[in-house]
């Protein structure tokens, strides 16, 4: 799909999660393609830190506990990953 679009002239970016970033052995980099690559625990240990700190700001222990427990959801990485592709 990246290739075709480029051929259509499109800039198209395109980001993985996959550590080995097998993306590089099927692909070139060009003026139309560009990639980069997301690690998954370094984004999910950077949302969990922004979360907690502007919960701390405003709960109370109890709540940021419960906060604190919701962050350890598989869900979480997700997000946090999503967050990523997004910026």
């Amino acid at each position: 799909m990246a290739c075709g679009l480029a051929e259509k002239g499109v800039k198209v970016h395109l980001a993985t999660t996959d550590p080995v970033a097998h993306l590089k052995y099927v692909m070139k980099e060009n003026s139309l393609i560009t990639m980069s690559h997301k690690d998954e625990q370094a984004e999910l240990i950077k949302y969990q830190s922004e979360v907690l700190e502007k919960a701390r700001k405003v709960m109370s222990e109890e709540d940021i506990a419960y906060v604190e427990e919701d962050l350890r959801s598989p869900c979480t990485q997700e997000i946090a990953v999503f967050r990523a592709f997004d910026r």
